[in-house]
């Protein structure tokens, strides 16, 4: 008897993820359509709906059309049954959002981060924030089922520490797993942002035609994320894509995992304004700092791009130095992965047809394979969808279990 419960048990959850299945992928549908295209009998279908309904996860939506006797009544999936967080701590600003099932933003929050960003403080407002958001918006705090974290730092998967994080200080001992599912009943994910970053574009952005693709973010620091047929690379470690420690020459050494890498030093969007800073200290002309009043401190990219789209020579030829390097460094990823896309992503792509008009020129130059690189399509918000992407696969995977 018990395996024949087990059997009708498995054959309904079965039925009943292809019934969800099908109303993600077309809608609106009435019983009878679901029947057909299914190919499942009435009673079948007419059982597991109305299980569905009485859990909230389908509504009625009406009447549709007849061909003779009674309207079918139209049903569809209701994509607010449960809910997903999403908490970016990739930049200055943290993100902390709440979507739906349908991948739509509910609602947000931001929060600015001190210049020390120091673990504890930082958990507790993002816990506030979440319980803000699902108290501003009427939600339940238990139809929240998934959150997912992403941060510029290697994780360890199953206790949720960060390995490598040369951006964020005193998290030593901070578990961001254990102290989010303390405060919530819901599944924590936590990943490395620009992988979360490459998973938003191949799911939503960029890079949804392509199989294989690197998504290279360039914010304070360089990373990589790698999506190989159509999955997301980590490695052993879940360090593969830390470009930023690339070694770009002989002489150049390794550095410790609490530092930023050799490359980033010299690539990433702080150490481009660096170099022009430094350049102007030391007495080279630029419009930059005359756009910043005449302090050289006061430089940032917005000024940097203003500089180079008046044409500035001095601006213009460290931009195109950075992203001579930076097409070496993705010429070099190619012929090991032989992708067929790079993503640029991060704030250097406020630098514009600068920035990327010189790395394609370098990428084409030195790689025998040729590769498509464009900047992404979903911009600071790659982060936040990368998050959904996974928090979705997650919760529609476990769709069935409070039922």
């Amino acid at each position: 008897m018990k395996r024949v419960a087990g059997n009708q048990r498995l054959v309904r959850e079965t039925n009943q993820k292809l019934i969800i299945d099908a109303f993600r992928q077309r809608g609106m549908i009435s019983r009878a359509e679901l029947a057909k295209l299914l190919n499942l009998s009435a009673p079948s279908v007419s059982s597991n709906i109305d299980q569905l309904l009485r859990a909230g996860m389908l509504r009625e939506v009406g009447e549709g059309d007849s061909i003779g006797g009674r309207r079918p009544i139209l049903l569809k999936f209701n994509y607010r049954y449960r809910f997903i967080g999403v908490v970016d701590l990739s930049s200055d600003v943290v993100r902390v959002v709440l979507g739906d099932l349908q991948g739509n933003i509910v609602a947000f929050r931001e929060i600015v981060l001190p210049e020390l960003k120091i673990g504890g403080p930082i958990l507790e407002d993002i816990i506030r924030s979440l319980h803000v958001l699902l108290k501003d918006n009427n939600v339940h705090p238990d139809k929240l089922k998934a959150i997912v974290v992403g941060l510029p730092a290697v994780i360890n998967d199953e206790t949720g520490r960060l390995l490598l994080a040369p951006q964020f200080q005193g998290w030593d001992g901070i578990n961001i797993k254990d102290k989010l599912e303390k405060n919530f009943n819901a599944r924590v994910i936590v990943k490395n942002d620009v992988n979360m970053a490459a998973l938003g574009e191949c799911r939503y952005g960029a890079g949804k035609r392509y199989n294989n693709m690197v998504y290279v973010g360039v914010e304070t620091g360089i990373g990589a994320g790698i999506i190989i047929d159509g999955k997301l690379y980590e490695g052993s470690r879940n360090a593969a894509g830390e470009i930023g420690h690339f070694i770009s020459s002989y002489d150049e050494g390794g550095c410790r995992v609490d530092q930023f890498g050799p490359l980033e030093s010299r690539l990433a969007v702080p150490a481009i304004i660096k170099r022009i800073k430094d350049g102007i200290a030391k007495g080279c002309r630029s419009k930059a700092l005359e756009l910043a009043g005449g302090n050289i401190q006061g430089i940032n990219l917005g000024i940097v791009r203003k500089a180079a789209m008046m044409g500035d020579g001095y601006v213009l030829n460290i931009i195109h130095d950075s992203a001579r390097m930076l097409g070496w460094v993705i010429a070099n990823i190619n012929v090991v992965l032989d992708v067929d896309l790079v993503i640029i992503g991060g704030r250097v792509i406020e630098l514009g047809q600068h920035f990327i008009r010189p790395l394609r020129q370098t990428i084409d130059r030195l790689s025998p394979l040729s590769i498509s690189v464009v900047y992404a399509s979903l911009g600071s918000k790659a982060v936040v969808y990368g998050g959904f992407a996974l928090g979705l696969d997650y919760v529609f995977n476990h769709i069935l279990d409070d039922i």
